[in-house]
């Protein structure tokens, strides 16, 4: 953190133009996403439930705003803590449609059906993590097992069988959030990890999102989309920062600099100063610049 907010040019301007190391020092420590008066008691039947409603909202918000393609992937995502999250059905783009938080004995048959809960560990995460897909095309069904393979042809160049071949293709999806963009920082309380591994997601999700919509212009970098993302998330902070007629002036010019704008619109003008006498006492009313005896 101190290398980040550091004031002796090695550090990243745009993050003391957002806001001070303090501030996002006591944020970053205060942060939670679930009531902690009624933890106790819903960890009873839900492990993770300090987060688990925050990410099941945003597994929802994922899949209402995409639609799915015809290659799926599922698999497992390890974060570095002393447990595991399946982050599961990714589009072979990287989208990640679904998923459920891993932790421990009953997880993968949650919501199942008791004939459901009695298949293989395996079958039955694959079960949990399809049901959003059950339905959504009429008159198709969905593909767990590949069946769309049918004859044993071989690639000439690899010597692989096509369905090896066609697999590997679509793999990757898990593999590329697990591995870029990451936005994770070190910490003890493992609802941080999720919520880190989530904002990469989120990043890569935006990211196949803004390219699938016809008018918007292409951007071939991951890289180079996330950092305009979060430009963009932040700019409406920074002129609101610039209005305060206390910010100091290397940092009120480093948010010009990065804003790129040539002017500052004037803050707010200060009330007059009016004495009230009460009491045989003056009182100051409004706010002092400059008092002169």
């Amino acid at each position: 953190m101190d290398t980040i907010f550091a004031t002796d040019g090695t550090g990243r301007d745009i993050f003391r133009a957002v806001m001070s190391k303090n501030r996002f020092s006591v944020l970053l420590s205060a942060l939670r996403f679930d009531d902690p008066t009624t933890r106790t008691e819903r960890k009873k039947e839900n492990p993770a439930a300090a987060v688990s409603e925050f990410f099941n909202g945003f597994i929802d918000n994922c899949q209402n705003l995409y639609g799915m393609g015809d290659s799926m992937t599922i698999d497992e995502m390890l974060v570095s803590f002393r447990g595991r999250t399946h982050f599961k059905i990714c589009q072979a783009t990287s989208y990640l449609y679904n998923g459920y938080i891993y932790t421990g004995k009953g997880s993968h048959g949650f919501g199942l059906s008791e004939a459901e809960q009695k298949l293989s560990k395996p079958t039955q995460a694959v079960i949990r993590l399809a049901k959003p897909l059950f339905g959504r095309k009429k008159g198709k069904s969905t593909v767990l097992v590949s069946s769309m393979h049918h004859r044993a042809s071989t690639n000439p160049d690899s010597q692989k069988p096509e369905i090896v071949e066609y697999y590997n293709r679509n793999k990757g999806g898990v593999d590329t959030i697990d591995e870029k963009y990451s936005t994770s920082r070190r910490t003890r309380r493992w609802p941080l990890t999720i919520f880190f591994r989530m904002l990469d997601a989120s990043i890569i999700n935006a990211y196949i999102l803004h390219q699938s919509i016809k008018d918007n212009p292409i951007i071939k970098e991951k890289s180079a989309f996330a950092k305009e993302l979060a430009a963009k998330l932040v700019r409406e902070h920074m002129e609101k920062r610039l209005r305060d007629p206390r910010l100091p002036r290397e940092l009120r010019f480093n948010i010009i600099r990065i804003l790129g704008i040539s002017e500052i619109n004037d803050p707010p003008n200060e009330e007059k100063l009016v004495l009230k006498k009460r009491k045989g006492r003056y009182l100051f009313q409004g706010r002092v610049k400059h008092l002169h005896a």
